[in-house]
């Protein structure tokens, strides 16, 4: 019904035009003149809305085609685990405001966590269609140390004196969700952008047998992200994929920034099963403005991995 009311109305409109033109010369003799034939007209209109609708129905038979394709492809959901073999650095900065002084603790170097870990990491990619998707990602870390503190430790307020045994530890979850948009609309490749949420809550700190206290900073971290996704066949066994993203947000409760980098290279054992090397490196730098003291977590970690990706 809104096809056939569209074109009556663009008949309706074309032909009231033209009953209303009037030609110069005739008008002065006091004769109005219809020089354009109202039976042309017509048919002109009616060709012009007919090549419309073809040419917007050739549209949506290609994209129903790469739908299609994308389907029978096995490329249009992608499951990547990895585990990768990491380098630590993390550090907690405690600052009065507006103070030029600052205590800053190294968890590995001061308090003795181990700076090389391995964790698991996976991601998931779906395809609505082969410019469009969702993107997930999740790795979990766990580390913790039984050790003595080389130097005496401040800690918000506290000190704790150097030779203390201590269990120190770092734990975190850090869930992704996000929307790409590729501008590559071919079932083995993409490159778009992606917006995602990342969502850390973080907990490390200090147990000690001295003072029996646990010095530790409980936080939960909501970041967004932005970035570049790709995808791109090399030859019949071999790609390349990954993603960079940055992002910044500073408010009165809360602020910092976080980078993320994922390089893979997929090998092609069968059609739905790869796998890959890859290298991967996340940067957080984390700001807890307080009214005695402002706390700052920074870490961040990089490093190879060995993967497996399944492709539906």
């Amino acid at each position: 019904m809104k096809k056939i009311s569209r074109t009556y109305l663009l008949v309706i409109s074309l032909i009231f035009s033209s009953l209303i033109h009037v030609n110069a010369k005739q008008a002065e003799a006091g004769a109005i003149c219809f020089p354009v034939d109202s039976t042309t007209v017509l048919s002109d209109t009616l060709s012009i809305v007919s090549d419309q609708d073809s040419k917007k129905e050739q549209r949506e038979k290609k994209r129903e085609q790469r739908r299609i394709e994308l389907k029978e492809s096995h490329s249009r959901l992608f499951i990547h685990g990895a585990y990768v073999f990491a380098k630590f650095d993390t550090k907690v900065t405690f600052s009065p405001p507006e103070s030029i002084f600052r205590a800053v603790i190294s968890l590995e170097d001061n308090l003795g966590l181990p700076e090389n870990a391995s964790f698991f990491s996976g991601s998931a990619i779906y395809r609505f269609t082969p410019t469009s998707g969702l993107y997930l990602n999740y790795y979990g870390l766990n580390r913790s140390k039984d050790s003595y503190t080389k130097r005496d430790i401040y800690w918000k307020g506290d000190t704790i004196p150097a030779g203390t045994k201590s269990v120190t530890y770092f734990k975190t979850h850090v869930f992704s969700a996000g929307y790409i948009l590729s501008i590559l609309k071919g079932t083995d490749s993409y490159l778009g952008t992606y917006l995602n949420l990342y969502f850390m809550p973080l907990s490390l700190g200090v147990k000690t047998d001295i003072t029996h206290k646990d010095y530790n900073e409980n936080t939960f971290v909501p970041l967004p992200n932005i970035g570049v996704l790709a995808n791109f066949k090399l030859t019949k066994w071999l790609s390349v994929s990954g993603n960079v993203g940055f992002f910044s947000l500073y408010t009165k409760t809360l602020g910092g920034y976080i980078q993320d980098l994922n390089i893979y290279f997929p090998i092609r054992v069968t059609r739905w099963l790869n796998f890959s090397l890859n290298y991967q490196s996340f940067i957080v730098h984390t700001v807890f403005p307080e009214e005695e003291i402002d706390t700052y977590v920074d870490y961040n970690f990089h490093g190879p991995a060995v993967g497996v990706t399944l492709k539906f």
